[in-house]
């Protein structure tokens, strides 16, 4: 580390500042497992975003694959 660069973490204000821009939670995360699903405009797991209307209601959420698929998963009419 250069002579800079240890004095810009000497300075608490002036760090605080630089760290301040770090995300410090996930974009996306499980509503039923709360993994975390999207970073950063980078996806982790794969992800599924639903919206349903039941009973006039409008329910939305965000799921990882597996958990979509071990508790919602309905299966097709027509096959």
């Amino acid at each position: 580390m250069s002579y800079a660069e240890k004095n810009v973490f000497q300075i608490d204000d002036l760090r605080n500042y630089i760290f301040s821009y770090l995300r410090s939670k996930p974009e996306k995360i499980c509503v039923m497992c709360n993994d975390t699903l999207v970073w950063d405009n980078k996806e982790i797991k794969k992800v599924i975003e639903v919206t349903k209307l039941i009973n006039k209601n409008i329910i939305t959420g965000t799921y990882c694959i597996d958990c979509y698929y071990r508790f919602y998963h309905f299966s097709c009419i027509l096959c």
